[in-house]
């Protein structure tokens, strides 16, 4: 689900990491003639395993095997395949323990037995993670890189007891738990997009609203959707549903799309290609990040030119723009399926306790509107942010709302 692109680089990676091996490796011009491509191509590709350091420009690097950089390769290592089978007894999604620790191995440059290689182990694996830190990212939490190696260490037999630098708490306290856009804020949103950019933006929002795929993932989701039909009192509802699979849990999500404008828009897609085609998914994210961004400024989530400390709302529209759709729609959809967080929790996150506590807090007003249906039982003064017993229900009041009628 990565993409045919994806894969067509990954195959072609592979295939220069094989001609470059042995005691002859072959020169630019016989790769090109073998893999019937121009030798600028094959020279870029090259250039890429150079610069990472898997090859060098005589020849292969004896100490850079082909899983260093191909996640899936990774995953056929011997002692990685024993990991995956321990966390499956565990009942754990393996990938959100393999994808970071494959990101770990691929920055260092070393192999998971690294982890594994003296009896001093848990000093090793801490100096180790110490280099890592020193090539990530300040902005961004490791939270999930020394989980992994906490549960790649209890694997190992070596868990990391009482360690200051891999430690087991969790970064986040739920600050944004409460973050989300209103049902008037996302009319809102839709009419801005459609206005500024184009059908295709707005629907690249009602996308991310519906389903609330990671950014990652959306920017490359071809839009494949089911259609399905829920008898409401006399009329048939028409709602959508789909899977998309999210590769940091490793797992596909089957989800539904109620919104009839989002849902009219898919309908007319083209399954075949991505929603947003005239940008590579790094720049259409960056686009509507800053589109994003303008949009809560205008409707005063935030102000223009003010830096947000973290822990607090504004970071969180201010840095996470399109990750705050996510927590957004996670308040919706508790709002669209009674609070019933259980069942929300299975169309994206692993369980129930990690959707409200850092996701979708409930609050003392979904405490009151719990047992609240904006369809059969709407309240004498509705607000924007309406509450249902069910998803047939809220098909049937959003089709009343947006619906063609034609």
């Amino acid at each position: 689900m990565k993409g045919q692109k994806r894969k067509d680089q990954m195959d072609m990676l592979k295939l220069i990491h094989k001609y470059s091996t042995g005691e002859k490796p072959l020169g630019l011009k016989s790769m090109a003639q073998i893999l019937q491509k121009p030798v600028s191509v094959v020279g870029y590709y090259r250039k890429k395993l150079v610069d990472g350091g898997f090859i060098e420009k005589s020849g292969m690097n004896p100490n850079m095997p082909i899983w260093l950089f191909d996640r899936n390769e990774f995953r056929k290592v011997p002692l990685i395949q024993e990991f995956i089978a321990y966390c499956k007894r565990e009942g754990n999604d393996h990938g959100r323990y393999t994808n970071p620790l494959f990101t770990i191995c691929q920055r260092l440059q070393i192999g998971p037995s690294e982890f594994n290689a003296d009896e001093n182990s848990q000093q090793k694996t801490e100096d180790l993670y110490m280099k890592f830190l020193t090539m990530w990212d300040e902005k961004l939490t490791d939270e999930r890189y020394r989980k992994a190696l906490r549960k790649f260490s209890a694997f190992l037999k070596k868990p990391l007891t009482e360690s200051k630098i891999i430690y087991g708490k969790s970064d986040s306290k739920g600050d944004y738990a409460t973050v989300h856009l209103s049902d008037h804020e996302i009319d809102g949103l839709y009419n801005f997009m459609n206005k500024e950019l184009s059908t295709e933006w707005m629907l690249m929002v009602g996308v991310f609203n519906e389903m609330f795929p990671r950014p990652d993932v959306a920017f490359k989701w071809k839009p494949t959707v089911e259609l399905q039909y829920v008898d409401v009192d006399d009329d048939s509802i028409e709602i959508g549903g789909t899977s998309v699979f999210e590769p940091k849990q490793d797992k596909h999500y089957d989800k539904l799309i109620l919104d009839p404008r989002i849902l009219k828009l898919l309908k007319e897609s083209n399954p075949n290609k991505t929603i947003i085609t005239d940008y590579t998914p790094q720049k259409a994210e960056a686009i509507m990040a800053e589109a994003l961004r303008v949009y809560y400024t205008q409707i005063g989530k935030i102000e223009e030119d003010v830096k947000y400390d973290k822990g607090v709302p504004g970071w969180l529209y201010s840095n996470r723009p399109i990750y705050t759709l996510r927590h957004s729609s996670a308040t919706m959809w508790l709002r669209r399926l009674a609070f019933n967080a259980g069942l929300v929790a299975t169309m994206g996150w692993e369980d129930p306790k990690t959707l409200t506590t850092y996701y979708a807090r409930n609050t003392v007003n979904n405490i009151l509107q719990a047992g609240r249906c904006y369809y059969h039982n709407p309240p004498k003064t509705p607000t924007d942010k309406a509450v249902f017993c069910s998803a047939p229900h809220c098909a049937a009041y959003l089709y009343k709302l947006y619906g063609d009628k034609s």
